[in-house]
């Protein structure tokens, strides 16, 4: 069986964890976090895939827009205006999520240096995730892409 024939994510980074356990054991206390971010994010990579999304008009900015989760509890108290329901992400969940991925790339491709026995042309803190992002950072960083 190739690691290319399996379908499900889980079962193909149980064949890597398997793999790093087996064939690179000095190496497993480096995995271990790596396999814990992959699996966490493998949660938010779903829920960006498959969330509905919807449009709050009248709520505050960063927060118009948002994707639900397909199942959530309705709110115990009547709302005047509809906001989103708990476990739902708004711009600053999706960015910071972006940033966390962009931080396990690197952290994996330092991983696969390590392995090869060479240097990473990246530095070992591009693996760390920044804090989550204020609006206002957001709305900088949005700005100067425009011009």
């Amino acid at each position: 069986m190739t690691f290319f024939s399996i379908d499900n994510f889980r079962s193909k980074l149980q064949v890597v964890d398997r793999l790093v356990e087996q064939k690179f054991p000095q190496h497993v206390k480096t995995w271990e976090p790596l396999k814990i971010d992959t699996e966490r994010l493998s949660r938010i990579r779903n829920q960006l895939a498959h969330y509905p999304v919807m449009n709050y008009v009248n709520d505050a900015p960063g927060s118009r827009i948002a994707l639900l989760p397909r199942f959530s509890a309705r709110s115990k108290f009547k709302q005047k205006l509809p906001k989103p329901p708990s476990g739902s992400l708004g711009l600053r969940d999706i960015v910071h999520a972006e940033a966390r991925f962009n931080a396990l790339m690197f952290g994996l491709e330092g991983f696969q240096h390590t392995l090869l026995g060479d240097q990473s042309i990246f530095p070992a803190s591009a693996a760390n995730a920044p804090a989550i992002p204020s609006l206002a950072d957001i709305s900088r960083q949005m700005r100067t892409m425009q011009t």
